[in-house]
């Protein structure tokens, strides 16, 4: 029913989706259509369990404890645990990984859900809101630490650390370069057969398949995403792609002085040039490093500089602008939102901006505008740009009032999606709204959120076109993969888009006077 398929790769794209999938999790069925983004599975038990569809890529080192306590077991073993080997007479040693122990959350959340489902005494209900905790970013140690979903066993896919850069003698042995990316998804699909198997089984248990949205964190999952995207371009011709594509690494600063960011610099922009040829929608989105300053920064006094916290914004925004997909009677408002903002296929890039605040947090003579964060601007100065060729915003729990004010702020020629509940917060999310007396932690709070496209994004492409032109004056390719020629095929195509970008708005600018 208008199914999604869900693509999460990297460690923050799954730190992202933690936050994401836990969101899903507190739908009601008045509010959520299911069916768009779970999958009904039953266990060898011949129970019902939802399931997110999502094929999710990360390392085996990364994945914590959810090996242990969050793939529901359907016959299958449990990731990480090893097949014992036969031999022809030999004494064979087998090297188990001890259990890496719950975190205090996962380990209390485990807890409820055994009484939930009677394997212990159910809590009295008032005792145990009052023993919960949410989560301490200082006690998250990895992404699973935080999960409430249970995954099925071909949704989580392990890469061990032979896809990292091993060579001898290399001084970048931690890096994941993108030619390494793209030989490490080669020689996982030879060992698993995962796109003929784990995908295939996906796709084909949908009744009216829509895409697939992507969660990509371009430093080490670049070149592996690449080579994904060119195999579901070739399968799946007609199927909308919405790509959120993280660059984990600021393309400023003299090229060539430093290995292992010149290698993730460079898996940016190769990202790049892979979205404008493979997504029907690309969202490339900073890290939060480089996020502008600006009043946003007010209405979260308590963020922190983890990744845990910065994860639940990122998720928070991409969540909304995407909500309407998988609201009750949606249709099939993915292929919608995609001929919105590329009605004629050429201009796949677009930002994303939003508000994530308590409304109580401005004063009546404040303009709401210049609270907005945007994700995909370097810029602080965010009234410099004109000419938005297209946008598609939601706004959720935002009174009616308010939502004109911040209407009348901004370019008119926009989709509104607009939606009285706000955004919920489940108990896994950082505790950084409250009440305005400070004595409750908030269970929603109502946000704008706005995929733009504009010609802001190509602030993004000029910064890493610039970089790339300055590292071809002596930068070692070897990394890419590619000759020189083919990288100055890259950079033009890269500066192609970015002046479409330009000419767009100056002639939609020029239409309007």
């Amino acid at each position: 029913m208008h199914e999604i398929i869900y693509l999460q790769m990297g460690g923050l794209s799954n730190y992202i989706g933690t936050h994401f999938w836990n969101t899903q999790d507190v739908y009601s069925d008045e509010e959520a259509a299911q069916e768009v983004s779970w999958s009904i599975r039953h266990n060898n038990r011949g129970e019902q369990f939802f399931h997110p569809r999502v094929m999710i890529f990360d390392y085996r080192e990364n994945l914590g404890n959810l090996r242990g306590n969050s793939i529901e077991n359907e016959g299958d073993d449990r990731i990480g645990e090893e097949t014992p080997v036969e031999t022809w007479n030999e004494r064979l040693q087998v090297l188990q990984q001890p259990e890496i122990p719950p975190s205090r959350y996962q380990a209390q959340f485990d807890r409820e859900d055994r009484g939930a489902t009677g394997e212990t005494e159910p809590q009295d209900e008032e005792a145990m809101l009052s023993e919960w905790k949410s989560p301490e970013p200082a006690d998250i140690r990895y992404w699973s630490d935080f999960n409430h979903v249970n995954y099925a066993p071909y949704s989580i896919h392990p890469l061990t650390t032979w896809t990292r850069r091993q060579l001898e003698g290399s001084q970048n042995k931690s890096a994941v370069t993108w030619i390494e990316g793209k030989d490490a998804f080669t020689q996982y699909d030879k060992d698993t057969e995962f796109m003929d198997t784990a995908l295939r089984q996906l796709t084909e248990e949908c009744d009216s398949f829509q895409g697939f949205q992507g969660l990509i964190e371009s430093k080490s999952f670049g070149g592996f995403n690449s080579m994904i995207s060119e195999r579901i371009a070739e399968e799946h011709p007609k199927r909308v792609t919405i790509d959120f594509v993280i660059l984990t690494a600021t393309a400023t600063g003299q090229p060539r002085m430093d290995m292992a960011k010149d290698s993730s610099i460079l898996s940016n922009i190769l990202t790049l040039h892979s979205s404008l040829h493979f997504s029907s929608i690309a969202v490339p989105l900073l890290a939060f490093e480089d996020w502008h300053s600006g009043g946003w920064k007010r209405l979260v006094p308590g963020l922190k500089s983890d990744s845990y916290s910065m994860s639940a914004i990122y998720s928070g925004m991409i969540e909304s602008c995407t909500w309407p997909i998988r609201r009750v009677k949606a249709g099939r408002e993915a292929e919608s939102l995609v001929s919105h903002l590329n009605s004629n296929g050429k201009i796949p890039f677009a930002s994303l901006e939003g508000l994530l605040a308590p409304l109580e947090s401005f004063k009546p003579e404040e303009e709401i505008d210049g609270f907005i964060l945007n994700l995909s601007s370097y810029e602080r100065d965010r009234h410099r740009h004109t000419g938005i060729l297209a946008s598609y915003s939601v706004a959720r729990g935002i009174p009616k009032t308010t939502l004109s004010l911040m209407q009348n702020s901004r370019e008119p020629r926009l989709r509104e999606r607009n939606d009285t509940n706000p955004y919920p917060l489940p108990i896994s999310h950082p505790r950084l709204f409250c009440s305005p007396d400070g004595a409750q932690v908030l269970s929603s709070v109502p946000i704008y959120s706005s995929l733009r496209v504009e010609p802001a994004v190509s602030d993004v492409l000029s910064t890493h076109l610039n970089w790339g032109e300055r590292y071809m004056k002596g930068g070692d390719l070897t990394v890419t993969g590619l000759e020189r020629d083919e990288f100055i095929e890259v950079l033009e195509s890269l500066r192609a888009a970015k002046e479409h970008y330009c000419s767009a708005a100056a002639d939609d600018s020029d239409q309007e006077e």
